[in-house]
């Protein structure tokens, strides 16, 4: 799935500039956020991102479930890979947040790869081009 849009967010420096370098190595064209606040301002630039990781606990005034709902509103059917490292939590404010996979913090990186696979693994029912 190279060359496919990524947006990436936490506030760990170190996991989102790993993941980056990762990603960039896979031939994903993977944009770094360091918090929703600059992930929104990255959307708001109308970048078709093709797909949404994100922590779900982020400073600012967005977590990652409100981002998630934000980015719908840019790209619409964007699949959302959300990152955590407290999964009990994450499944209960999880309530009216688009559906996504939750990885529980820390994970492999080859569970990254295969949910980032999975999400952009076209779907039959779903118009790839409505995304963009």
């Amino acid at each position: 799935m190279g060359q496919s849009q990524v947006l990436l967010v936490d506030d760990d420096q170190a996991l989102l500039d790993t993941l980056t370098r990762t990603l960039r190595r896979e031939g994903y064209l993977a944009r770094p956020a360091i918090s929703g606040d600059d992930a929104l301002a990255l959307l708001q630039q109308r970048v078709p991102f093709d797909l949404l990781i994100t922590d779900i606990f982020l400073p600012g005034l967005l977590d990652g479930f409100a981002l998630a709902r934000r980015a719908r509103e840019f790209c619409p059917g964007i699949p959302v890979i959300y990152s955590t490292g407290y999964p009990q939590v994450a499944h209960i404010r999880a309530h009216s947040a688009p559906y996504g996979e939750i990885l529980e913090k820390p994970w492999k990186l080859d569970a990254m790869l295969t949910a980032i696979s999975a999400a952009l693994r076209p779907r039959p029912w779903e118009n790839v081009a409505e995304r963009r």
